[in-house]
């Protein structure tokens, strides 16, 4: 039987385990605040993440962005 690799675990499945967190994140963000107050929280966190970019210069631009998230498959 092979070994278990947590390496290859996270290199296979990196996205589901980001998505897990970010879901536990979440979940604890709306236990301990309550659901508005956490999405308050959450879209504080998403301003920062933005405006990071753009001082950073990485930033592919605000409408690039959106378009990704909200492009219809």
């Amino acid at each position: 039987m092979s070994e278990f690799n947590f390496r290859d675990l996270l290199i296979k499945h990196w996205g589901k385990l980001a998505g897990a967190l970010a879901g536990l994140v979440f979940a604890l963000v709306i236990v301990n605040y309550g659901f508005w107050k956490g999405i308050f929280i959450l879209f504080c966190i998403l301003v920062g993440l933005i405006l990071g970019w753009i001082v950073q210069g990485d930033s592919p631009g605000v409408r690039a962005l959106l378009e990704k998230i909200f492009k219809g498959n």
